[in-house]
């Protein structure tokens, strides 16, 4: 495969030999007019500065942990049983101190040795690469770490010396001259040029249009919680308005061919447009802020001034901040002057709140005697049986019956 146009290569990973990716790195800029690029993306934990972070950590969890043992085994000691020495059985083995425990503990520990020693001369590293044939699975190729890590390592300083070293270039046999003797530099094909830019290391202007991010993303406040609710006539003109809108922007951005197979979630997904209906009827959603907080969606700074402005449209009212009580009647003494019929009632202020209106207690009525106040089992009422004379219990019998 000989495609002379390609500009860049990219290698996601660092899961192959050296070989093998010198091997693909080298399909870039095969045409000797053209300046080709090289970019390797590798794995966090493996890079020098993390491993020994690793490391650190391990050492720290390894200290706490037996800090945590020293800890619990003395609590044990203390809460020990004091056994009378007629008691203790003759065949139990004595209880190792808690040195004994410490030192065990500390020949558990084992350091992180997957830190790489660094180079010290370049004579060393071809060493290592003609001794090394085989390697673990899942384990990280030499060249392909010193490599990643030739900024660091004493001896390098240079990640295009590494192929160097490796593949001993050096003592490589130039076989441009036997293409073409005819020509004083040979085959200009088979010649080896000099490459102009060298590497990040050597050259880092030159790879800062790639260079990644190390900044941490500032933390973004999380959403609010939404109860449950019941949808009515706005949310669900809201959600209508939404669908069409974002169909609409489907076709125009995307064509109709987009909208007919993949759907109108290319611009806005199922998921967020639901939680903006949700976000609007609670009245969470006043700006492209409070959009992009709610519902993290990506495109909330580009389409947000749209969103909003149809929320504004369909949304519900919101609610008066004031209370809806009647005002009273002034008692002031102002105006007594004039007829009533000519005074002019004055508003009722909007920053003042009005006092509640107390109605008047409903008194009970009798159903024997219709008068309020009292019921029919009430004394108090005059039909009552106690005023009657009938019925009572409690009279002297000679009353009754004169003699």
């Amino acid at each position: 495969m000989d495609v002379p146009d390609i500009e860049i290569v990219i290698q996601w990973w660092a899961t192959c030999h050296l070989a093998t990716l010198w091997q693909r790195l080298g399909c870039a800029a095969r045409n000797k007019h053209l300046m080709g690029m090289r970019l390797l993306f590798a794995e966090k934990e493996h890079f020098d500065d993390e491993r020994e972070a690793r490391a650190i950590r391990k050492v720290q969890r390894e200290n706490t942990r037996k800090r945590k043992a020293m800890d619990l085994l003395e609590a044990r000691n203390n809460k020990r049983r004091i056994v009378v020495p007629s008691e203790v059985p003759t065949n139990v083995p004595p209880t190792a101190s808690s040195s004994q425990v410490a030192n065990e503990e500390d020949s558990d520990i084992e350091l992180d040795n997957t830190v790489t020693p660094s180079v010290n001369s370049l004579q060393e590293l071809k060493y290592v690469m003609q001794n090394t044939h085989h390697r673990k699975r899942r384990e990280l190729d030499l060249g392909m770490d010193y490599l990643i890590n030739a900024d660091k390592r004493t001896g390098l300083l240079c990640r295009r010396k590494v192929f160097d070293v490796c593949f001993d270039n050096e003592a490589a046999d130039f076989d441009h001259h036997n293409c073409d003797p005819e020509h004083i530099m040979g085959c200009l094909r088979c010649l080896i040029s000099q490459a102009v830019v060298c590497c990040d290391i050597h050259h880092p202007d030159h790879f800062a249009t790639y260079s990644s991010p190390t900044d941490e993303p500032s933390t973004i406040s999380r959403h609010s919680r939404i109860t449950k609710y019941k949808q009515e006539a706005p949310d669900l003109a809201l959600q209508d308005a939404l669908d069409d809108w974002r169909e609409e922007k489907t076709i125009s951005i995307y064509g109709w061919a987009h909208l007919s197979d993949l759907g109108p979630s290319l611009i806005l997904p199922n998921s967020t447009l639901d939680r903006i209906v949700d976000c609007a009827h609670h009245r969470k959603i006043r700006s492209t802020l409070d959009l992009k907080k709610e519902t993290g969606w990506t495109d909330a700074d580009r389409f947000g001034s749209e969103i909003i402005m149809l929320i504004q449209r369909h949304a519900p009212p919101d609610a008066s901040p004031f209370a809806m009580t009647p005002l009273s009647r002034s008692s002031s003494t102002a105006n007594t002057n004039v007829p009533p019929l000519l005074q002019t009632p004055s508003a009722p202020s909007p920053c003042t709140a009005a006092p509640a209106f107390n109605a008047p207690k409903r008194k009970n009525k009798c159903g024997a005697c219709n008068q309020e106040g009292h019921n029919a089992r009430n004394r108090v009422c005059p039909r009552h049986p106690s005023h009657t004379g009938t019925n009572k219990e409690n009279i002297f019998i000679g009353s009754l019956h004169p003699a």
